[in-house]
């Protein structure tokens, strides 16, 4: 169940403006100065060394790109996205998962798997992993089933809106798999009964490029049986006739049919990752992509304006450039972004599919929760709504604002083997940070908690953060 913050509107748009860019790079060398003082006070090089916490350079990658999605959108769901303490709550739960895990809990989510790079990352994981079941459970059925991969395009410009784009995207897959040439009739088969199709499970992908937005699908089809080519290349040939008929009927030229429609057998990607993973891509792997991609060798800027970019792209342009004002062109394709993606779905499947597959039904709702937790999970402490939202006297800024320093906390408890090292490691870091928290409902002191500063000598710093 997705929880908001209380008496905000969540389609409430923001006033039109936004700091300009001369203030975004003051802001930005402020937000840098706080992290050099607040890596000097943690003894950075003892957090950043525990290698048994799971990409922890991408962790905060992830949370730098949400951050910059607070400053500039137009909504307040997504402004209060992991950010404000969840109504009725009172306090922010801090827990431990795993070895390697640990997360910030009770706060508000906008559940957005376009718009949120923290919930995105979280349900795109468990997407992943109904697809994966399913797939898996499809192929120990019967010996002889198959998968085939579907990818169907559009041709459009820049002069079409996304909301246009993503509306005929809709209609002509609707036109694919709603007709009697798919579902066939009485006296005569389908497609899906004369392939063998028995399920399909679909996924929307959407870039930004030189002709506008590219919204295009990829779709899997479970079938009861492996196709010939001559067979795959009459189903193909047959999906596209419907699929450009259907977009010429809202007013789209037709697509090119070598890159229109292509079908073919499923398989692991280049990288090996199975297809449950690749399918949700939409969601977890852009994000992914995203905050790589300076990591990559050879990667010039030249090169990131010539290609398309997902929405998680743009928004990392955003965060390089510190420019988050209207002005920006960025900003504006990314408020167009946030408004035509509300509310639609990035992953359906077909009736009946997930209860044949033996695959639970949740909403992104319930699929970011268990995408953050696991059968392990445990409070190892709770920061009050009034200290959550104290500007701290070290860097001026409040806890829920700062992703940074919440970033760090993570990390440090992250690395206990067990709950009661993961609350030892909460109290320490916590202390050192001058928050005040409470553990098993016993309140903290506010001068013990403020007096446990962790000195700036990193050896120091190691030494006691590793015997707490």
């Amino acid at each position: 169940m997705s929880i908001t913050a209380p008496s905000q509107n969540d389609h409430t748009p923001r006033k039109k403006g936004g700091a300009d860019p001369e203030h975004a790079r003051q802001g930005a060398r402020r937000e840098e100065d706080a992290a050099s003082a607040r890596d000097a006070r943690l003894g950075n090089k003892s957090i950043k060394s525990q290698q048994q916490v799971e990409a922890p350079d991408l962790q905060r990658r992830l949370w730098a790109l949400h951050k910059t999605m607070w400053k500039i959108t137009d909504y307040q769901r997504l402004r209060g996205c992991h950010r404000y303490i969840a109504g009725g709550a009172g306090a922010a739960s801090l827990r431990w998962h795993e070895p390697g895990r640990a997360s910030w809990a009770s706060l508000c989510t906008s559940s957005s798997v376009w718009a949120s790079p923290l919930s995105a990352a979280a349900i795109g994981k468990t997407r992943a992993v109904e697809v994966s079941t399913a797939l898996d459970n499809w192929f120990k059925q019967e010996k002889q089933h198959s998968v085939e991969f579907l990818t169907l395009t559009l041709a459009h410009d820049k002069e079409q809106s996304l909301q246009e784009v993503w509306d005929t995207l809709a209609y002509a897959w609707r036109g694919v798999v709603a007709g009697a040439s798919w579902r066939g009739g009485k006296r005569y088969e389908g497609d899906r009964a004369r392939f063998g199709v028995k399920h399909w499970i679909k996924s929307v992908e959407a870039t930004h490029g030189a002709h506008g937005w590219h919204v295009h699908l990829h779709v899997l089809l479970l079938l009861d049986k492996e196709l010939t080519q001559d067979q795959r290349g009459a189903l193909e040939s047959n999906i596209y006739s419907r699929w450009s008929a259907a977009a010429q009927r809202r007013g789209f030229k037709a697509p090119s049919r070598a890159h229109g429609v292509k079908l073919e057998k499923a398989r692991k990607d280049k990288n090996g990752h199975d297809l449950g993973t690749y399918l949700a891509k939409g969601s977890i792997a852009s994000v992914a992509e995203t905050l790589s991609r300076e990591m990559t060798a050879g990667q010039s800027s030249k090169e990131g304006r010539a290609e398309s970019r997902t929405p998680f792209q743009i928004l990392d342009s955003i965060r390089k450039k510190w420019d988050t004002s209207l002005k920006n062109p960025d900003v504006q394709l990314w408020r167009a972004w946030e408004k035509d993606s509300m509310g639609r779905r990035q992953i359906a499947w077909s009736k009946g599919a997930k209860d044949a597959l033996g695959v639970s039904a949740v909403s992104d709702e319930e699929a970011e929760q268990q995408g953050e937790e696991s059968h392990t999970t445990v409070e190892v402490a709770r920061v009050e709504y009034e200290e959550w939202n104290r500007a701290r006297e070290d860097t001026g800024e409040k806890l829920r604002d700062d992703l940074a320093t919440r970033g760090d906390v993570v990390e440090y408890v992250a690395q206990a083997k067990t709950p009661g090292e993961a609350h030892k490691r909460a109290a320490t870091i916590l202390r050192a940070l001058q928050v005040h928290y409470q553990q098993e409902d016993k309140p903290i002191p506010a001068d013990h908690a403020a007096a446990v500063v962790l000195p700036v000598n990193k050896t120091q710093s190691r030494e006691l953060l590793d015997a707490g």
